[in-house]
């Protein structure tokens, strides 16, 4: 199994953070001031595939191991620079992705959904999506189309065909009443940007009010724009759930992080 441990300066074991059945992967954050480290595992929840990864914390005595990221899905998870949040996107092949935001002890402040904003639009008030699959029949066909709605039919070979049909969220667009952010890589080469094109075209015919934004040059996960994208959505969210507008042009939090982080300043 594949755990993690403590050395000192020196080379010599201090003591095992984990240990267990179960493998530890990538490293999210390390919280050299509170002495917690975030980090992907897999294999440790009883009744689910061990292939599905999960976000957790301990300490680096090896207390206070907790899960983050519940749910029997695999989890991506981004986590903020404050360690005070982060969001979680999980799935499984039966299943479409969702996104949430969850703090630093695993409690959900909010989801992040387009398609439940324009369902539900009594009820939730802002939401943000990110590289989103807007419309499935230009996404993978072997994507959540082969595992909802299906349905078995004989032609008149006698070959079996699959239909499915799933409602789009470009035909949803019309009962928006929130506010609404659009984001997508230019050069996404997972779900194309048309997706994305598809909704705003919706939406603007539709004649709503909603925001987009274009990362440029980059693919679905925003490589090295991640960190902006992260803030791009904290300040969206800052704005219209909590009335905070006193957000500066300048991105204040990066900028301390370049300051702080040498390695930070040679790619800038």
């Amino acid at each position: 199994w594949g755990h993690y441990y403590l050395y000192d300066e020196n080379g010599t074991l201090k003591n095992q953070i984990t240990s267990g059945p179960w493998h530890c992967g990538e490293i999210v954050k390390l919280d050299e001031k509170n002495r917690v480290l975030y980090f992907v595992a897999n294999g440790r929840e009883k009744g689910e595939n061990p292939y599905y990864e999960h976000l957790y914390r301990v300490n680096l005595d090896g207390t206070g191991l907790q899960l983050l990221s519940p749910g029997n899905f695999t989890h991506n998870m981004e986590m903020s620079d404050s360690y005070r949040y982060f969001v979680d996107t999980y799935s499984r092949v039966n299943t479409a992705p969702k996104s949430e935001i969850r703090d630093n002890t695993g409690k959900l402040v909010m989801e992040l959904a387009t398609a439940a904003l324009c369902q539900y639009p009594d009820f939730y008030k802002v939401a943000v999506s990110s590289s989103g699959n807007h419309e499935n029949n230009i996404y993978n066909r072997w994507w959540s189309e082969t595992h909802n709605g299906v349905k078995e039919k004989l032609n008149d070979d006698g070959e079996t065909q699959f239909l499915y049909d799933i409602e789009k969220n470009t035909q949803l667009a019309k009962n928006l009443k929130g506010k609404l952010l659009l984001i997508t890589g230019d050069i996404d080469n997972n779900v194309h940007p048309g997706n994305t094109f598809r909704m705003a075209n919706a939406l603007i015919r539709a004649n709503k009010r909603f925001d987009i934004f274009i990362m440029p040059g980059q693919r679905h996960a925003y490589g090295d724009f991640t960190e902006y994208a992260f803030w791009l959505k904290a300040d969206y969210f800052c704005k219209h759930l909590i009335g905070d507008y006193s957000i500066s042009t300048d991105i204040f939090e990066m900028n301390r992080e370049t300051l702080m982080t040498p390695g930070k300043k040679n790619q800038n």
